[in-house]
């Protein structure tokens, strides 16, 4: 829930490559970010800006798909998860 660009709370999503440019939809493509970052790259490529990612998109992976989904894991799941990633 961070920007990946400034760090700060984030609050949407930025296409990395944008849409308008032929980026897809895609998890390797997206990346939170907070609405000033996110207005400030508006449609440009990040060679075209100053702007730098703080860590690449990657699609999830092991907890993290049941993390997304449910925010937290249960305590009582954990003996059946720890062995699961």
């Amino acid at each position: 829930h961070a920007c990946q660009y400034c760090g700060s709370a984030a609050e949407s999503i930025d296409h990395v490559v944008p849409r308008s440019r032929g980026g897809e939809h895609c998890w390797e493509n997206v990346v939170a970010a907070c609405r000033p970052c996110n207005v400030r790259k508006r449609d440009r490529l990040l060679a075209e800006t100053t702007m730098r990612l703080r860590r690449p998109p990657l699609s999830p992976t092991g907890m993290s798909w049941l993390t997304l989904g449910v925010a937290t894991v249960p305590d009582t799941w954990t003996q059946y998860l720890l062995h699961a990633a």
